[in-house]
């Protein structure tokens, strides 16, 4: 089972988007 934090960072990667590092912070901690 993948986190939202693993999801979200194979979307920007698929999408060839660097995610900020604000949110990948936020969904760190959160989870």
């Amino acid at each position: 089972m993948l986190t939202d934090y693993e999801l979200f960072k194979q979307l920007c990667e698929k999408r060839k988007i660097s995610p900020p590092t604000e949110i990948l912070e936020a969904i760190k901690a959160a989870g």
